[in-house]
């Protein structure tokens, strides 16, 4: 089915797409970058779905996109704690109750949305049972004491500011807390943004192959049951 645009209230508009087939499937949300819901990550969600699941990207920007991190700088600032527990909790009940969910929730995000991936499953510990962050941290790692869930890191090697904060706060954070779900992967040789095949410069495939194959496993391993 193709990707369609709904409302989720007054100010949030989502872009959904359900897979094909009558069984009800998994939801996963798909969080933007910092450039916005993009066509890039409607094409994300076209690829979510085409692999069986119930996709949700959630547009943060209400309805502005940037061209990239100088441009997207101010529109991410406007996305406060209460502005994103706002817009991703109606994602959440969206695909909660929607009538082609299985009712088990999964998140994926990239760049700035790899971070926020990692925050909503630490605000939302009860409904989304996996995250796969792609390139992605957050500042407040306390809220990591509510994760319950398994998460996966996705991370390249040339990307040094994120590899940094992942060895040196991120993990001994995690093991800190004695969480056992995280499991971290660094691919020699890519940087940030090294799955978004709409950039020559960043895209590295074997890597992003491997980055998806590992996202849908997860999904597949905790949200069909």
């Amino acid at each position: 089915m193709p990707v369609e645009r709904i409302q989720l209230d007054q100010a949030t508009v989502a872009f959904e797409e359900r897979p094909a087939g009558a069984e009800r499937a998994p939801g996963v949300l798909v969080i933007h970058e910092v450039t916005g819901l993009n066509d890039y990550v409607q094409e994300v969600v076209h690829n979510v779905a085409d692999r069986g699941f119930l996709a949700l990207a959630v547009d943060l920007y209400e309805g502005k996109t940037a061209n990239g991190m100088q441009d997207g700088a101010p529109l991410r600032e406007k996305v406060t704690e209460n502005v994103f527990r706002t817009k991703m909790g109606g994602g959440v009940r969206h695909l909660k109750s929607h009538p082609s969910c299985n009712g088990h929730l999964g998140v994926m995000g990239f760049c700035m949305g790899g971070g926020f991936a990692l925050w909503a499953a630490c605000l939302f510990p009860d409904d989304i049972e996996a995250c796969s962050m792609f390139y992605g941290r957050i500042g407040d790692l306390s809220m990591l004491q509510n994760l319950r869930h398994p998460v996966i890191g996705n991370f390249g090697a040339e990307d040094t500011g994120i590899t940094t904060w992942v060895g040196q706060e991120f993990w001994p954070e995690i093991a800190k807390l004695n969480k056992t779900t995280l499991e971290p992967k660094v691919y020699p040789g890519a940087p940030h943004g090294f799955a978004r095949h709409t950039d020559s410069k960043t895209y590295r495939p074997e890597a992003a192959k491997d980055a998806f194959e590992r996202t849908f496993r997860l999904f597949d391993s905790t949200l069909r049951v």
